[in-house]
């Protein structure tokens, strides 16, 4: 007689006969099958996933790419990326690819233009010369924004504190590279720990060079969040 554990696993691979009578190759195909279910492991919450990716507008236009680069590693519902593109990488495995629709409301949000103001020129703190482009870092009741210049005059610099992509629908194609569980002082930080320091080392930027969130590694805006 069939034990309950030996009905589970004959069930579980549709095959009819007793446990007794498989063959070699049988237990084989069991066996791997198996090692595959148990080792295969999703992304989801508490879990670092490191992916490969194109973005491009509606266009067609490349934003932002990993091309040449490492994957990007995130924490899962830690806000390291925008929500519309973590709440569309759950449940994937490695290996797996995707084309991701991000929405403004689900990415970088709509433009506002009450986040648009000139400033005199003697209040920042440089005698650097500004200039169109520019990012300064300005305390807000939200937290620290970061304000790119638009414009110059003599007396005003004129600052924009919208995201470069708000009001934007972002275009992902992404491959899933690796999904691990995450450590304990990852989760404590609120961000992936890689050799190199804080969020990485590889010299792309602003912690890591990908920007697409809102978390940095102090959990308060970049690890690779400001395109």
């Amino acid at each position: 007689m069939e034990s309950r554990e030996d009905e589970e696993v004959i069930g579980l691979f549709g095959f009819e006969e007793p446990l007794a009578d498989w063959s070699p190759r049988k237990f084989m195909f069991a066996l791997v099958c198996v090692t595959d279910r148990v080792h295969v492991m999703k992304i989801a919450a508490n879990t670092v996933a490191a992916f490969e990716y194109t973005l491009t507008n509606a266009k067609g236009d490349v934003l932002d790419s990993s091309n040449g680069m490492p994957p990007l590693e995130y924490l899962h519902g830690a806000n390291n990326i925008i929500p519309g593109l973590e709440r569309e990488l759950e449940g994937l495995v490695a290996g797996d690819e995707k084309k991701v629709v991000v929405e403004p409301a689900a990415g970088y949000g709509e433009r506002d233009e009450r986040l648009i103001a000139a400033v005199p020129r003697d209040r920042f703190e440089t005698d650097d010369m500004i200039e169109v482009g520019m990012k300064f870092h300005a305390q807000t009741p939200e937290g620290v924004r970061v304000m790119t210049v638009i414009a110059v005059a003599d007396d005003t610099v004129t600052l924009d504190g919208n995201h470069p992509m708000a009001g934007e629908t972002l275009y992902f194609q992404v491959r899933v590279a690796a999904v691990r569980e995450a450590t304990q002082e990852e989760l404590n930080h609120g961000h992936p720990h890689r050799e190199g320091g804080c969020c990485g080392g590889h010299g792309h930027g602003e912690c890591d060079g990908h920007h697409h969130g809102d978390g940095e590694c102090d959990g308060k805006g970049s690890c690779g969040h400001h395109h």
